[in-house]
C-alpha cells in the first residue's frame, strides 16, 4: 500500500490515513513531496526539511519504507513502487491525478474518509473534534 503527500508538520489526520491504508495494505510505503515541489506549490519555505520529513516518517513502526519524489504528481513513484493498492484523501475522488496510472498498473485506488477537523488546511481557527 502507498500513500503520498508533503506531510510537512504531521497532523492526526496524516496519522488516520496511514492506518486507513494499512488497514488495506500490509505494509505502508510513504511517497514524499521533494522540498522543491513545496517551495513551488505550497509556500516558500517548508516547515520541515525533505531530510527532517523523511526521518519523521521513518520513525514510525507502521511506516516500512519512505521515497521522495520530485515529480510534481506521484504517478512516477507508483510507477517505480508498484503497489497492489494506492490511498488518498476521498476529497480527490473523481479528480485524482494518479487515477489514469492505477488503473494502467492495475493497482486499486482506496479513498480515505476525510475528517475536516483534522486537516492542516482547516486547522486555522478549527475546533478539533473526535470523528
Amino acid at each position: 500500500m502507498t500513500v503520498n503527500g508533503c506531510f510537512d508538520g504531521i497532523t492526526p489526520g496524516h496519522l488516520f490515513l496511514f492506518g486507513y491504508a494499512l488497514a488495506h495494505g500490509d505494509a505502508l510505503v510513504v511517497g514524499l513531496n521533494s522540498d522543491e515541489y513545496i517551495m513551488r506549490k505550497k509556500r516558500p519555505v517548508p516547515f520541515y526539511t525533505e531530510a527532517q520529513r523523511v526521518a519523521m516518517l521513518r520513525k514510525f513502526p507502521f511506516v516500512h519504507d519512505v521515497v521522495v519524489f520530485r515529480e510534481d504528481g506521484p504517478s512516477d513513484f507508483i510507477r517505480r513502487v508498484r503497489p497492489v493498492a494506492h490511498c488518498i484523501g476521498d476529497e480527490y475522488r473523481g479528480r485524482a491525478v494518479e487515477e489514469p496510472t492505477c488503473a494502467e498498473l492495475g493497482v486499486k485506488l482506496v479513498f480515505a474518509p476525510r475528517l475536516p477537523a483534522w486537516s492542516s488546511s482547516a486547522a486555522r481557527g478549527a475546533t478539533v473534534v473526535e470523528p
